[in-house]
């Protein structure tokens, strides 16, 4: 499986995190959030560090519970989203915590993601879009939070892409079926290369 992450945000990498892990037993967790205002950086990224802790610590047994890792992951996102509640609300001098991108496990070809912000999940199979979803998040609350986790069946080769913005609202069909193609000559381009 591929993650391919599209950004047009130009910040510090101080104002990133970024974790990428690869287990024994196979399982992968990924993390890419991106904050976009520079205070308070460190904080946010000590709670959602936690979680990742959290979900690898139960995901690196070798005779690992799936349902066990979904249940880590649920609970965690919920204190995740608890712990950034409180934070954002002691501060009154910052109107809005603006925070993008995603957490994901990938174990036994099922992905298991949780978006934060104006976030769009796109998987493409086959070069093709197969499955897209936007984050439906809360532009009132204070801080952007983790939406409930959505769990998707994988298949070799699959791509998933996160984009940051409403896709919908941004392409019309033409425009993916350019983005296919030009994935696909990408593709192309890398295979020659690795010959």
């Amino acid at each position: 499986m591929q993650v391919v992450q599209h950004n047009s945000h130009y910040l510090d990498n101080a104002q990133i995190l970024d974790i990428h892990k690869k287990l024994d037993n196979g399982i992968q967790i990924k993390t890419n959030i991106h904050f976009l205002q520079e205070q308070f950086v460190d904080f946010q990224k000590d709670i959602i560090e936690w979680l990742i802790a959290d979900i690898s610590d139960i995901a690196s047994d070798k005779n690992y519970d799936v349902d066990e890792i979904k249940t880590a992951f649920e609970s965690g996102l919920q204190g995740v989203n608890t712990k950034l509640k409180a934070f954002a609300s002691q501060m009154d001098k910052i109107e809005h915590f603006t925070t993008k991108w995603y957490i994901q496990v990938i174990v036994d070809n099922t992905l298991i993601t949780s978006l934060i912000g104006d976030v769009t999940i796109m998987i493409l199979r086959n070069g093709k879009l197969y499955y897209s979803l936007h984050n439906s998040f809360d532009t009132e609350e204070k801080i952007d939070l983790f939406s409930d986790f959505i769990e998707w069946d994988l298949e070799n080769h699959d791509e998933i892409l996160y984009v940051g913005t409403k896709v919908e609202d941004a392409l019309d069909d033409n425009d993916l079926d350019t983005i296919q193609v030009a994935m696909q000559q990408e593709r192309s381009v890398l295979e020659t290369l690795e010959a």
